[in-house]
């Protein structure tokens, strides 16, 4: 897969998050003492002493000072946007009955010789066929993904931590190819083309033709970093970097089942099944660097605004397969009525009149039906694959409420969401671009 040159933007942005990562950490660090002993403690009017016992106690008390736990779980409520989204394609073709076309004008049904000319030809335009297209996607909705995390952070601000989380759906169209109510009108439904396989469903005078198309995204995602702890300012910020694990995968399924008779001059053909079955899908699963930032702002009250980018590259193996099946079974039955004996003339004797159709036997011979079953089947496959490089940017926004209970600090947050997946592809193609965007809410406790 080529980078696009925003992708690279993306990339360089992420890189440039973790170089500021290691700045912060040569910062100056300024180390907070109690004034000598022989010192008097200062109080500000209507206050505490600054280094009050009371504030010692906080000191030794505050997770921030000591290595700590942090964990917590939570859902992403996320819809997926995907570049190229097809489900299926109506065409309908129309072609109106009327006048003569020029082009067919003749004296055989003018009653003139040459091409009409003049007032005639105004009175015979030529017949024009009008198409219609349209395309119908499938339609996706929210979807809860659990997320889970759990991380250890030493008094020096360093830390580790390890995420998951997976988000799965499906989606589904249905679609009946009418019957044509004329021989004017016809129409064709085709669905997706993955690897060059498809299903197309004509239309007839007879038999309605339904279709049933199917999609499900899955995506497990799996998250190892190192961290570091900075102030900077009114700010507490994390970096982090690691690597990313990374699973994806994408089906497109197309079901098509016309069953009953169809009635013709001196007979009928029963369709018992006239089907086709096209299974397909992509997937990708690789490794590669992660790196991210998170900023956090006291506002008060144990209220916070926090935001969080992300940019990840999964080096991995894509692969893509397709099948199709067709099968078609009919019984046709037609009425077959016997000829007339044939009598030979050099025959001695008076020449019979035949009065009915008789066998050699002499039993009479009516009009019979005649049954015969068919079926033909077809089975096409193709498969692709090679190595792929993911690049995924991400971006969160919320609010944050934090509660102490003794060594223990509560948090809850909710955070609007945005994912961008260059190249994950679409629910029958391996090409284009996938979005999610939604919310997350979470809920974790550091000790």
């Amino acid at each position: 897969m080529t980078l696009r040159p925003w992708q690279g933007i993306l990339l360089t942005l992420a890189a440039v998050a973790a170089s500021t990562s290691v700045a912060r950490a040569q910062l100056p660090v300024r180390i907070l003492t109690p004034p000598p002993a022989d010192e008097p403690l200062s109080r500000p009017t209507g206050g505490p002493p600054l280094l009050s016992p009371e504030w010692a106690v906080g000191m030794l008390d505050d997770a921030s000072a000591h290595g700590h736990w942090v964990g917590g779980a939570g859902f992403y409520l996320l819809q997926p946007s995907f570049e190229h989204n097809v489900a299926f394609t109506a065409r309908t073709s129309v072609s109106p009955s009327g006048p003569i076309p020029v082009a067919f004008a003749s004296s055989g049904n003018l009653g003139i010789s040459g091409a009409p000319t003049g007032a005639i030809a105004a009175a015979v335009p030529p017949v024009q066929t009008v198409n219609l297209s349209s395309l119908t996607p499938f339609h996706t909705e929210l979807g809860a993904a659990p997320q889970l995390w759990v991380g250890y952070v030493s008094d020096s601000g360093l830390g580790v931590r390890g995420r998951w989380w997976q988000f799965e759906q499906g989606y589904s169209q249905g679609v009946v190819n009418p019957v044509a109510t004329d021989t004017t009108t016809s129409t064709t439904i085709s669905s997706a083309t993955p690897l060059g396989l498809g299903v197309t469903s004509f239309s007839n005078t007879n038999l309605a033709d339904p279709i049933a198309i199917t999609s499900r995204l899955t995506i497990s995602v799996w998250d190892m970093e190192a961290t570091e702890d900075v102030q900077l300012g009114g700010l507490n910020l994390t970096f982090a970097g690691g690597l990313r694990y990374v699973h994806l995968a994408e089906r497109y399924n197309v079901y098509r089942n016309r069953t009953g008779t169809e009635v013709f001059a001196g007979g009928s053909t029963t369709l018992l099944q006239d089907s086709d079955t096209l299974e397909s899908g992509h997937s990708f699963n690789g490794l590669g660097p992660t790196l991210a930032m998170d900023a956090r702002r006291d506002i008060g009250g144990g209220w916070s605004l926090f935001g969080t980018m992300r940019g990840s590259a999964v080096f991995g193996r894509s692969k893509a397969r397709a099948s199709q099946a067709t099968v078609q079974v009919s019984q046709t039955q037609s009425l077959v009525v016997p000829q007339p004996i044939a009598f030979n003339l050099s025959m001695s004797g008076p020449i019979p009149v035949p009065t009915a159709n008789v066998n050699q036997n002499g039993t009479l011979l009516g009009p019979s039906l005649v049954t015969n079953t068919t079926t033909v089947s077809n089975f096409n496959e193709a498969t692709s694959g090679g190595d792929d490089i993911l690049p995924i940017g991400e971006m969160e926004l919320g609010i944050e409420y934090t509660r102490n209970w003794g060594r223990m600090r509560f948090f809850g947050q909710a955070a609007f969401v945005g994912q961008a997946w260059f190249g994950a592809g679409g629910p029958a193609e391996a090409d284009g671009n996938l979005g999610l965007i939604g919310l997350s809410v979470r809920t974790g406790v550091t000790y």
